[in-house]
């Protein structure tokens, strides 16, 4: 087998590796926040915005947040699940978060069901205040939409695929000039 069809297969082996690989499977997960007051029944005009880090093996969150405008100090902030929607009070606590404007840190999701109620978009976020007892932000932690794996494998296995035939009949064509 000529040096150029070894290549060529072995393009073509890593390229269907690719598309065949489950985007399910992946470690980690990204997840973005948006709280505001109309989420919460509150006619205030502060707003949370973070990220979250999910590791699907260890159940593993890591977080930053920020946040800006409260009417008030904050009281408490923490994780409600599962539920669909921010509007309605719904889910247990998941987790408690540290009080302050920027935080960070990580907690542990309980179960498995737990991981994929969060990437199925129903954990939200719930900030209490002074002024609003029952929570004056709140806002879903939403995945962050990324190509399945199987999609960019496909398109590298493509652009392989042509750009070794392109050199192979190059090759071809030197070979029969000469």
């Amino acid at each position: 087998m000529s040096r150029a069809m070894k290549v060529l297969v072995c393009v073509v082996g890593v390229g269907v590796m690719l598309v065949w690989a489950d985007p399910v499977m992946a470690v980690t997960r990204q997840f973005t926040l948006l709280a505001d007051g109309p989420c919460a029944g509150t006619a205030e005009s502060g707003m949370a915005t973070g990220t979250f880090t999910l590791d699907t093996d260890t159940r593993n969150v890591d977080y930053s947040i920020s946040i800006t405008g409260l009417s008030s100090n904050e009281t408490g902030k923490h994780v409600h699940g599962p539920y669909d929607s921010c509007e309605t009070m719904g889910g247990s606590i998941l987790a408690f978060l540290p009080v302050g404007n920027d935080v960070s840190g990580s907690y542990v999701l309980a179960t498995e069901q737990d991981v994929q109620d969060m990437i199925d978009g129903k954990h939200w976020i719930n900030i209490h205040t002074q002024s609003h007892t029952g929570g004056e932000l709140r806002g879903q932690i939403a995945v962050v939409p990324v190509p399945a794996v199987s999609e960019w494998g496909l398109a590298v296995m493509t652009l392989l695929v042509l750009s070794t035939g392109t050199v192979v009949l190059a090759r071809r064509r030197r070979g029969l000039q000469a």
